[in-house]
């Protein structure tokens, strides 16, 4: 668990030191039309090169996020002794849903119950929905913003373009503080169910 929010924290920080420096260096005396228009090869190279970066680590980041949720569902399946039930869970059959559905049955177990099914607020959906775009579809692919009205708080932003998944359609996000949220609310989810499971097994002990 701890390996994949280090995996997201990373993919996250070489997202915005990314964006940073090429803002900076590319875009700092030139609108974004005029370097994508009028650049020459060396110039349009390097857009190239940014935008499969920093697409590489948002997939990465978002991979590792929507991890975390059957890694938590493993962790309380193996803490909770739930797989030497009479009926345990096959080993490929162990996830953040199953999981779940074993831990409704139990009413003494509804405080994890609740911890678990947490993982799963905020913007979970859209971050599931981006994860499995990527692997069964296409990959959502990040595209760079330039706001030429002077209203925005940034001018330059990184965004996921509106894209449709199963029959629901997501809007356009803005990678940065879309992943910085998640990952703070994952995390913060995460040490919860963490204080909820050793609550019960206190519990069990007394």
């Amino acid at each position: 668990m701890i390996d994949r929010q280090e995996y997201a924290a990373f993919h996250y920080f070489e997202i915005k030191s990314l964006f940073a420096d090429f803002v900076k260096t590319q875009l700092q005396d030139q609108s974004l039309l005029e370097a994508v228009f009028f650049g020459d090869d060396e110039v349009n190279d390097k857009h190239n090169r940014f935008h499969i970066q920093v697409g590489a680590h948002a997939l990465g980041c978002i991979q590792s996020l929507h991890a975390l949720a059957d890694i938590a569902a493993h962790a309380v399946y193996f803490s909770l002794s739930l797989n030497k039930a009479a009926n345990p869970l096959p080993e490929q059959g162990v996830g953040f849903r199953s999981v779940l559905k074993l831990l409704e049955q139990d009413t003494a177990l509804l405080a994890v119950t609740n911890k678990l099914a947490a993982l799963e607020g905020g913007q979970f959906l859209q971050l599931t929905a981006l994860a499995n775009h990527g692997k069964h579809r296409s990959i959502v692919r990040v595209g760079l913003s330039e706001d030429q009205t002077g209203i925005a708080t940034q001018k330059h932003e990184l965004r996921f373009p509106s894209f449709e998944y199963k029959g629901i359609s997501y809007y356009e996000t803005e990678v940065v503080s879309f992943l910085q949220c998640e990952f703070d609310r994952i995390n913060h989810a995460i040490v919860d169910l963490g204080v909820s499971i050793h609550e019960s097994l206190v519990a069990r002990e007394a």
